[in-house]
């Protein structure tokens, strides 16, 4: 009887070290932005749109943000400022493919407008705000102002 005991802690113990050294999350979680809508410029007074889809999502590093668009448009990392003036003479990186696949790889705000003239100004921009991978992490600090 000691000898079942003893090895049903032995099990339990084997388990847990098991479950402490995994990962959080064995996978990144992948966000269609703008849900059904894809990357477009919003219609009516929906020039929050994409900031509002942002907040309520948590981003962590490793996450991707899948951005689904018409040809003719684009998606545009770009700085804060850059971002607040809807300028795309000086992007960071600028993606044309229609479907992009953008990889979080690191924590911090990271700021998106389209690179079709207007398209910008009339809402298609978003601020997204990335976190650790920690399950003790705080709330995502807010967004600069814009």
């Amino acid at each position: 009887m000691a000898s079942v005991v003893v090895l049903a802690a032995a099990a339990c113990c084997c388990i847990l070290l098991a479950a402490s050294v995994s990962p959080a999350s064995s996978e990144p979680a992948v966000y269609s932005v703008g849900d059904g809508r894809g990357w477009t410029v919003p219609t009516g007074n929906g020039t929050e749109t994409y900031n509002h889809w942002a907040k309520k999502n948590r981003f962590q590093v490793g996450d991707v943000l899948d951005f689904k668009y018409a040809a003719k448009d684009s998606v545009l990392l770009v700085n804060h400022d850059d971002y607040k003036m809807c300028s795309t003479v000086t992007p960071l990186t600028r993606f044309a493919d229609g479907d992009t696949k953008f990889k979080f790889d690191r924590t911090g705000f990271f700021f998106f407008v389209s690179g079709v003239p207007g398209h910008c100004e009339a809402g298609q921009r978003m601020i997204a705000s990335v976190i650790g991978h920690s399950t003790l992490a705080a709330a995502p600090a807010k967004p600069p102002s814009v």
